[in-house]
């Protein structure tokens, strides 16, 4: 049978969810494979859904509460929280506001079973996008974002950019074994999210495996943490006008540059898979921000995907 050795966690945090989490929970309850259990940790609501979850709790012996003193943690420190003190040979991230479409689990396991190697392994998916009543506006995450998976599948890549999304994510053991041997507070706090730093781990010490096919119906209705706004005219017009780029720019190259330099930090052996002129270019680029350093890392294919994205970092490196 199907992974009836493997031990599954879906983790799951939440945060004033009580609008969407029944039909969430109830599209992971419903899955296709059913042997799992779901341990939901509550990162301080102040809404009905601590009482929705002890309600799930108390009719589903697979559902429970994870209690701990930390209060709030943000997604990803409540994310990372749960998978450092609970064990399972496959953990399964869940937001509070999706829906699961069934096969979720069986093609992730079925992932899992058909490469068992030992290495640290993350599995992720494509998403449809869909509005608050679960029409959809796209059918490819990927494509509305100009996301490359198969491009973007490598540590120059993921420095800069992430395409994992945490709520299609699968990984195993192995690499939260990684990730448990390599936890520092003072670093960890650096984390821009937990499927990002959950994939440079991935990246760096096993694999990213990308399936195409959609695992989730990807709910948008303005409050979500991250959400999908697309990648077309109206998204730069916004950038440009709205946001303001050099402070956008500003924001984000502060934001991959902490990041990096506490990956760093907990993996100083982490670029020496690359040649070493690339190696220094990268490590030079993050501690000074230097176009020309920046530049180099593209002529090597790294760096964000999207010609404007990179234009953009190239911009502020000159008008910081």
């Amino acid at each position: 049978m199907l992974g009836a050795d493997v031990i599954i966690a879906v983790v799951m945090s939440t945060y004033n969810g009580a609008e969407y989490i029944n039909e969430q929970i109830n599209s992971i309850l419903n899955q296709g494979y059913s042997d799992f259990s779901l341990y939901i940790r509550d990162d301080g609501s102040s809404d009905n859904t601590l009482g929705i979850i002890h309600e799930y709790c108390e009719k589903d012996k697979r559902v429970s509460l994870y209690s701990d003193s930390k209060g709030n943690l943000g997604p990803a420190g409540s994310f990372l929280e749960m998978i450092n003190n609970i064990s399972a040979d496959v953990y399964m991230f869940a937001d509070q506001d999706d829906v699961w479409l069934q096969n979720k689990i069986i093609d992730a396991i079925s992932f899992f079973e058909n490469h068992k190697d030992g290495k640290p392994k993350l599995y992720c998916t494509d998403l449809k996008v869909v509005d608050k009543n679960l029409n959809v506006i796209s059918d490819s995450f990927m494509v509305r974002e100009n996301y490359n998976p198969v491009k973007q599948n490598s540590l120059g890549r993921l420095l800069f950019q992430n395409f994992v999304v945490g709520c299609t994510s699968a990984i195993n053991k192995e690499l939260v074994d990684v990730f448990k041997t390599s936890n520092s507070k003072e670093c960890i706090k650096n984390i821009i999210m937990h499927d990002w730093w959950l994939a440079l781990l991935a990246v760096t010490y096993g694999e990213i495996f990308f399936n195409p096919k959609a695992s989730i119906l990807y709910r948008q209705h303005g409050r979500n943490s991250i959400g999908s706004t697309g990648s077309g005219f109206s998204k730069i017009k916004h950038v440009i006008f709205t946001e303001g780029l050099h402070r956008k720019s500003q924001k984000y190259f502060s934001m991959i540059k902490e990041q990096f330099l506490s990956f760093y930090c907990l993996h100083p052996n982490c670029l020496n898979n690359l040649e070493p002129k690339l190696a220094s270019s990268l490590k030079c680029y993050f501690n000074e921000n230097s176009p020309r350093h920046f530049i180099y890392c593209l002529y090597k294919d790294c760096g964000m995907y999207g010609f404007l994205r990179n234009l953009s970092l190239i911009y502020y490196s000159i008008h910081k």
